[in-house]
């Protein structure tokens, strides 16, 4: 069994990095889902469960590549990277609505700005 070490059980419960990934999954979702013709109060229902997700998803996938790093078999601090990447293209594939080439002249963007 795999257990998590004192280092990431360190870096998940601070806030600030709590923060970081909730700045880019906010950050992507509006970003990436333009207001359409519907109510104020949801759309704004929608950008926070679709950041809820992608944030949840970002913590995951940084969960297990931190757990990976720790065990040497991926370099440490890359994660966090990867999860910013994996997080924008789950929202470019299936919570935006542009065509191919808009998204990824936007995803491009919100990871360069994200990282």
């Amino acid at each position: 069994m795999i257990s998590i070490g004192s280092s990431y059980i360190e870096q998940f419960v601070d806030a600030a990095y709590l923060l970081q990934f909730a700045c880019a999954s906010i950050c992507m979702v509006v970003t990436m889902h333009p207001k359409e013709e519907e109510s104020s109060e949801r759309y704004i229902r929608k950008l926070v469960l679709e950041s809820g997700f992608v944030f949840l998803l970002m913590l995951v996938c940084n969960c297990i590549f931190s757990m990976l790093a720790e065990h040497d078999l991926m370099p440490p601090g890359v994660g966090t990277w990867i999860s910013y990447f994996i997080g924008i293209v789950v929202v470019a594939q299936f919570l935006c609505h542009y065509s191919w080439k808009a998204k990824v002249v936007t995803v491009s963007a919100v990871y360069s700005l994200s990282v």
